[in-house]
């Protein structure tokens, strides 16, 4: 288990092709063990969010050190939204992302409310509490 989470706080995937499913099925997986939903990852109706978006602006730098790159895909970078809200956020800033997080109805993007703004400390220390949910959905 120990492995595992430490492996798990560090992990980084890519969203592109076959990936998506799995980084999908992840979070599914870990908003089900939340909620207690029965959300299938196949589902349409959501998808994947970047919180720092694939393609930032200047403006996310600042917040990473002018290192964005190295964090976009890492699984705390993830989140589950609803379609539609998701071609919202786009590559807003944090705190206007925040207002469609309000109002998803995924307890794992709600998360993301308790974070004053979207930095490395931040995504490090949402990645190892997600961790720790995944430990318990898979068990070793």
């Amino acid at each position: 288990d120990e492995d595992f989470v430490n492996a798990f706080t560090t992990k980084s995937i890519s969203t592109g092709g076959r990936n998506r499913r799995l980084v999908k099925y992840i979070l599914t997986k870990i908003e089900n063990q939340l909620a207690g939903k029965g959300y299938h990852y196949t589902d349409a109706t959501f998808i994947i969010e970047h919180i720092l978006p694939e393609h930032y602006g200047e403006n996310w730098n600042e917040f990473f050190a002018g290192s964005s790159e190295k964090y976009v895909h890492r699984l705390g970078n993830y989140t589950l939204l609803e379609v539609g809200k998701n071609r919202e956020a786009g590559d807003k800033p944090f705190e206007e992302k925040k207002v469609l997080y309000q109002t998803s109805q995924f307890k794992l993007t709600q998360d993301l409310l308790r974070y004053e703004e979207w930095n490395i400390a931040a995504l490090n220390q949402r990645q190892e509490q997600m961790a720790k949910w995944a430990k318990a959905i898979w068990k070793m």
